[in-house]
C-alpha cells in the first residue's frame, strides 16, 4: 500500500537550476502528475513512485499564494497557456525558483483538456526579487482576509501596470527568452518503456517493478481522486466538475 505524502520541514536554502538543462512534466487536467523527465527527479530529490499519482501541490513551497494558481488554473480551463515564476519545494525541504510556461493538450473529440504540461527553466534574479515580494503581499492578505481579498488586490496592481500576469512576469525577460522557454514547452513525446531481457532479473528492475505495481493499488487511485477534488475546491470553492458544468452554462448563453 502506498503511504501518504508526507510535506518535508522547510529549509531556508536555496538550490539553483542548471541552465542548460530544462525541467519537463506532464499532469492530467486535474494536476496529477503522470509524467516527469530526469532533471526534474534529480532537482526534486523524489522516485518517481513517489510522485507518480500525486497532485502537483504536493511540491508547492508555502511562500506561493493560493491565488496565483487559481489564476493559473483559470488559465487553462479556458484553454490559455500561462508563465508564471514560481517557487517549488523539494523532498530535501529546499527551494528553487523557475520560470515555468504551461500548455496542454486537447482532446479533438469533445475538445477538452486531457493532458497540462509544464517547462521550467531558470528563473532570473531581477524576477525573483519582485515576485518574491509581490507574493508576500499577497499571502499576508489570503491569511488575513482570504483569496478572494488577494485576488482583488492582484487584479489591481495589474490593472494600474495596464497588464496581466503573463505580461508582467515577461516584463522581466528579453523576448527571446520567452519565446525559447514556450518553444519547449510544446507536449512533449513521453518514451514508451521497453523490457531490457539483459536487466530482467536484476535487483533494480525488480524493485521498480514493484514500484509500479503499488502505484496500481486501489488505494493510490482512491486517493488521486480525493487529491483531484480538494485541489478545485481548495482553489476555486466548487469541484472540477461543477466548473465544467458552469462554463458549459456560460457558452449557451
Amino acid at each position: 500500500m502506498a503511504d501518504d505524502f508526507i510535506k518535508p520541514k522547510i529549509i531556508d536554502q536555496e538550490i539553483f537550476l542548471d541552465p542548460n538543462k530544462i525541467i519537463i512534466y506532464k499532469t492530467d487536467k486535474f494536476g496529477i502528475f503522470e509524467f516527469a523527465n530526469d532533471y526534474f527527479m534529480e532537482i526534486s530529490g523524489y522516485e518517481e513512485y513517489e510522485l507518480m499519482g500525486k497532485s502537483m501541490f504536493c511540491i508547492q513551497h508555502p511562500d506561493m499564494p493560493e491565488v496565483i494558481f487559481k489564476h493559473l488554473w483559470e488559465k487553462l480551463l479556458n484553454k490559455k497557456e500561462a508563465c508564471l515564476v514560481i517557487k517549488n519545494l523539494t523532498k530535501s525541504g529546499k527551494y528553487y525558483w523557475s520560470l515555468t510556461n504551461f500548455t496542454f493538450k486537447i482532446n479533438k473529440k469533445d475538445d477538452e483538456i486531457i493532458a497540462i504540461y509544464g517547462k521550467r527553466s531558470v528563473a532570473n534574479k531581477k524576477s525573483i526579487d519582485f515576485f518574491s515580494n509581490f507574493y508576500k503581499t499577497l499571502i499576508s492578505i489570503e491569511t488575513k482576509k482570504g483569496i478572494e481579498a488577494a485576488e482583488k488586490y492582484a487584479q489591481g496592481y495589474l490593472e494600474e501596470k495596464q497588464t496581466d500576469l503573463n505580461g508582467l512576469v515577461q516584463s522581466f525577460y528579453d523576448k527571446s527568452e520567452i519565446e525559447k522557454t514556450i518553444a519547449k514547452s510544446k507536449p512533449v513525446q513521453i518514451p514508451k518503456i521497453i523490457k531490457d531481457q539483459s536487466i530482467d532479473n536484476s535487483k533494480k528492475v525488480k524493485e521498480l517493478t514493484k514500484k509500479v505495481e503499488n502505484l496500481q493499488e486501489e488505494s493510490l487511485i482512491q486517493n488521486s481522486k480525493t487529491q483531484k477534488k480538494s485541489l478545485f475546491q481548495r482553489l476555486f470553492g466548487k469541484t472540477e466538475e461543477e466548473l465544467e458544468e458552469e462554463r458549459r452554462r456560460k457558452k449557451k448563453k
